[in-house]
């Protein structure tokens, strides 16, 4: 945790509850929350929802982001309230981009912990439920229905159609906790299959191929081939994820790798400190729905 923010260094930094609750909290000129609640309260409110339940969480991480930019910048710096607390100081700060990682210590394993994570954006707020690799902190939500929004960003709700208020997120999610334990053993097993599963080399080329024309197809101007559902993987998490996929297999002459390993692979940088935050969400959703069809076609 820091002792004082400076995004000049790093568009991110991560704080404690504490902390956050000090930062300027912005409201509408009603005198409302903007976003209809503020980013320490959202965790507080999940916080006590699981306990609600019968469950114990525990925070696991807060992350704040500055996306820099200056229409809607993820942080903003109020001189005259920094003169007043000091330079870095939290109650000079405020942040419109912050993500927290919960763990629901009722489930975790050796290898695995399962979590509630909140995203608190300028786009809406979001909360994902799923189970995360405790090595590599890679955080996985397993179907648009462990995803819960009050944005219809990315596309990706269908049925589940996002939230028309903070109020209706948080019932929303009282539905997905009330039956948690229920939701682990499902994961539980979905991670066993992927375990099970081995790809070949030429059948992980054609994956990466399809990742990419993921991407093409939202990013086309062409209305012919334009798909308005955010892509599991940007560009850039693609390539990073193809090196590390060929340093894993090319020493050993193309090994096979499980449908879990390459899952892992792809999805390292899905992380608050290197995707946008908005379509950080989505893009787990719909990274783990992409894999699970493709292995099926296979």
């Amino acid at each position: 945790m820091v002792e004082k923010l400076d995004f000049s260094k790093n568009r991110t930094q991560e704080l404690s509850l504490k902390d956050l609750s000090k930062t300027y909290c912005e409201n509408y000129p009603n005198g409302e929350p903007v976003g209809g609640i503020y980013h320490y309260m959202l965790i507080q409110a999940m916080l006590g929802r699981i306990e609600r339940v019968g469950l114990k969480p525990e925070l696991q991480t807060i992350t704040a982001a500055d996306n820099r930019d200056r229409l809607r910048p993820g942080v903003t710096i109020f001189k005259e309230r920094e003169t007043q607390y000091g330079e870095g100081s939290f109650e000079s700060h405020a942040l419109r981009r912050v993500y927290a990682i919960i763990k629901v210590k009722d489930f975790e394993d050796k290898d695995t912990d399962y979590n509630c994570a909140v995203s608190y954006h300028q786009k809406g707020i979001s909360v994902g439920f799923g189970p995360q690799v405790r090595v590599c902190q890679n955080m996985m939500i397993m179907g648009a229905r462990y995803f819960i929004s009050t944005s219809s960003l990315g596309g990706i709700m269908g049925k589940h159609e996002n939230m028309k208020n903070v109020a209706e997120l948080i019932s929303r999610c009282d539905e997905v906790l009330e039956g948690f334990s229920e939701h682990v053993v499902t994961w539980r097993e979905q991670l066993k299959q992927l375990k099970t599963v081995k790809l070949e080399m030429d059948q992980c080329r054609v994956i990466f191929s399809r990742l990419m024309e993921e991407r093409i197809l939202f990013d086309t101007a062409n209305k012919q081939l334009h798909k308005p559902l955010i892509y599991p993987l940007n560009d850039t998490c693609i390539k990073a994820a193809y090196e590390r996929y060929l340093t894993r297999v090319m020493p050993h002459s193309g090994k096979t790798v499980t449908a879990w390993e390459f899952y892992n692979i792809l999805n390292e940088d899905l992380k608050p400190s290197r995707v946008d935050m908005p379509i950080l969400q989505p893009q787990m959703v719909r990274l783990n729905d992409f894999l699970m069809k493709e292995i099926e076609q296979l």
